[in-house]
């Protein structure tokens, strides 16, 4: 699974593959961090070639319909390996493992700058 979108990069070459690498919440600065691995073509993801570059993008939690950290305690108390199975919690129990279907809230665009009289 990946995202496809043509993107001229500032090199001449077209990237069109888009593979996320990693995702991290990190709590204490409340965003999730992630990692997209950007290809010049699914071909050259499927032959093991080298990204063009990664790109690092950090959403704010305040940036989501919900909060990320819901979603990992289920699978807290439900993954077999983890000590934390069958835990108590203060999440709902019929909170569902897949996480609901987000969207991104886009902020308003800044003002305008102020050009000072004179110039």
């Amino acid at each position: 699974m990946a995202l496809i979108k043509p993107f001229a990069t500032p090199q001449g070459v077209t990237a069109t593959y888009h593979k996320l690498l990693n995702v991290e919440v990190d709590s204490l600065q409340e965003v999730v961090q992630l990692v997209v691995a950007i290809y010049n073509s699914q071909e050259a993801r499927d032959t093991n070639m080298q990204p063009l570059w990664h790109e690092y993008v950090r959403v704010p939690f305040n940036r989501l319909s919900f909060d990320p950290r819901e979603i990992f305690y289920p699978l807290l108390q439900d993954y077999d390996f983890s000590y934390l199975v069958n835990a108590d919690t203060s999440v709902p129990p019929d909170t569902q493992l897949h996480p609901p279907v987000f969207q991104i809230v886009e902020p308003p665009p800044p003002p305008p700058p102020v050009v000072p009289p004179g110039f």
